[in-house]
Order: structure tokens, then sequence, then C-alpha cells
């Protein structure tokens, strides 16, 4: 029990530090203001979105795509330099309002408490099977091994769910006046 609450601590202590551990990943400098940014919150603002702090990292790896980082209530957006380069205002308000509609629905906030069970309910499982536990290091072989297969499975079953709530997020950014053209657009651009 007490190594269950250990992961949750971990990994709240791990969503929490997000930014910082990114910063240091990516070994990228960082921009806090920029005026392309800038005019793609004020078109995203016009969707009813609230403005979130948001740093733009330059890093050289290609599938380097940003995110939300941090607590639910104390989130941030991150972007990748070569999106404010690469896309117009109105791509880039695309990319940042997906990414506020996730933080103001809860999609995010129900995607890290997903993440959070599946996680320590596949370490429960895991540590329960023959031969496992935390004890030793064989029992601990054996639960890593356990932990492994579930792991797997679980990339396998939350893919579903994850795209499912693409879908909600880009409805929701249709449903409030984004041009499914420019949609379209960004997506495209993004994919070359």
């Amino acid at each position: 029990f007490g190594a269950a609450i250990s992961i949750v601590v971990m990994a709240i202590l791990y969503v929490a530090w997000q930014s910082r551990l990114v910063a240091a990943m990516t070994s990228g400098t960082t921009h806090s203001d920029d005026d392309k940014v800038e005019r793609s919150f004020d078109r995203a603002e016009r969707w009813g979105l609230k403005r979130l702090p948001v740093t733009v990292i330059q890093n050289t790896d290609p599938g380097f795509t940003g995110g939300v980082l941090g607590l639910p209530r104390f989130e941030s957006i991150i972007i990748p330099r070569d999106y404010v380069e690469q896309l117009t205002s109105k791509h880039l308000a695309i990319v940042l309002g997906r990414r506020m509609i996730a933080i103001e629905t809860g999609s995010r906030s129900r995607g890290i408490v997903a993440a959070v069970i599946l996680i320590v309910t596949g370490f429960c499982v895991s540590a329960a099977l023959p031969g496992a536990g935390v004890t030793s290091i064989a029992e601990l072989a054996t639960t890593c091994m356990g932990f492994t297969v579930w792991t797997f499975l679980g990339l396998l079953t939350l893919t579903t769910l994850s795209r499912q709530s693409s879908y909600a997020i880009d409805g929701e950014l249709w449903r409030r006046g984004a041009d499914i053209k420019t949609f379209t657009e960004t997506i495209s651009a993004l994919d070359s």
C-alpha cells in the first residue's frame, strides 16, 4: 500500500514540475513573449477562451510538439519555436485554442486522473501476481515484468479514449467559431 501511495505522490510531483523537466530535457532556449503568439491569443480569445501563460521553446527534435504543463488550475502552454515560425497567427490560434479547450473543459485533468489510476492499478495488480512484490529484488523484477505487460495493454486501450477526447476538443473549438478550413490547413501544415 505504501508503494502505491509513493507512486501517486511521484505522479503529482512529476506533473507539478513538468515545465522545469521539459526545459532541462530539451536543452533549448525559451521565449515567453512573441508578437505572433500574442496575435494568436487575441484570435483564441474571440472564441471565449482565457489567455494562459505560454512558453516557446527552441528545440532540435522534430517530434517535440509541446503541450500543456502543470497541475490543474496552474497550467501553462508550451509550444515549439518551429510552430511559431511555420504557422500563421490564425493557424497558431488553432493550436493554442485546442490546448486551452483541453484545460477549460477538464479534459486534461481527467486524462491525468485516468493515467494515475491506470498506473496505480497496474502496479497493484502486478505486485499481487504470484512471486511478485516489493520486498526482494526477485519479487520486484516480477512486479516490473507484470507492470510492463500492463503498460503495453494500457497503451493499446488508452488511444481510444485519447482519440475521443481529441474529437470532443475539436468539436468544441468549431462550436465556438473556429474556421474548419483554417483547422484543416493547420493540421496539414503540422503534418508536413
